[in-house]
């Protein structure tokens, strides 16, 4: 494993445990029931979901399909995190993610 692989490891662990305590001292917890028990919430969830493993693995086109629904998931997550108030955690996410998938996805 390079050295830089190692590094990178690191600061996603530490970046981890960063959200995990912002997520858990704002007590957003509640929130995230909440949401996640709203039939209507997990109707919608369920249909991005299926809508991006269409766009992702079975639509096979010039690959815009792919690019469109690569940047439409990262802006649900934006999303879901400012609906929970959690700017900062919406950049530490993005910024990990982006490190390990590369820059297609933003």
């Amino acid at each position: 494993m390079k050295d830089y692989d190692k590094v990178g490891y690191i600061i996603h662990f530490f970046l981890a445990i960063i959200i995990i305590f912002m997520v858990y001292s704002q007590k957003k917890y509640p929130q995230i029931i909440k949401d996640f028990t709203n039939p209507l919430f997990l109707f919608f969830l369920l249909f991005v979901i299926v809508l991006a493993y269409w766009g992702l693995y079975i639509r096979e086109d010039e690959g815009r399909t792919k690019r469109a629904t690569q940047r439409a998931v990262m802006a649900l997550i934006i999303a879901y995190f400012a609906h929970l108030d959690l700017v900062f955690v919406a950049f530490l996410f993005v910024w990990a993610f982006v490190y390990h998938t590369g820059d297609n996805w933003v």
